[in-house]
């Protein structure tokens, strides 16, 4: 990230980490690159995601929400954290991309925007299918990262 991101984005990108996993070594410190936001734990593991993910959200200061990976929902026994982070993140009317090489819930989501009509409509970040696609399926993250940026990134500077 430090090699994509121009100085002083550090401000501007934010990593939300909740409580419920502050245990010694157990989520590694991003450094310098971000800004990380702790949220305080609730009293189970879903309640704790939960109230992360709608401080991320409720922030209201995001250009973009970018859905990298995320737990599937492995056959009906789990429900996918990134589709809640999806649907509160265009309830406040933040536009949605989405980075599916890396799998997981990410490529299910992509899977069914590319077919959406018209394709990519419910992410409401107003890029054209071809970027939307490049984005989702290019493993170059750095380039990746790039049009993102320059996309969303530079509007507030």
């Amino acid at each position: 990230m430090r090699a994509v991101l121009p100085a002083g984005a550090r401000e501007r990108v934010r990593a939300y980490r909740s409580g419920y996993f502050d245990k010694p070594g157990f989520v590694p410190d991003p450094g310098e690159a971000v800004t990380v936001q702790d949220v305080a734990a609730a009293d189970d593991l879903e309640s704790s995601l939960t109230a992360m993910r709608r401080q991320m959200i409720q922030t209201g200061s995001a250009d973009v929400a970018v859905i990298v990976g995320g737990r599937t929902a492995e056959g009906g026994t789990h429900t996918p954290g990134v589709e809640e982070e999806l649907a509160l993140a265009r309830e406040a009317g933040i536009p949605v991309v989405a980075v599916a090489s890396p799998g997981g819930q990410a490529a299910v989501i992509v899977r069914r925007e590319r077919h959406g009509q018209p394709p990519w409509a419910n992410f409401g970040n107003g890029l054209s299918p071809e970027i939307n696609d490049l984005i989702a399926v290019d493993d170059d993250y750095a380039e990746v990262a790039r049009i993102i940026w320059d996309r969303f990134g530079s509007a507030a500077t």
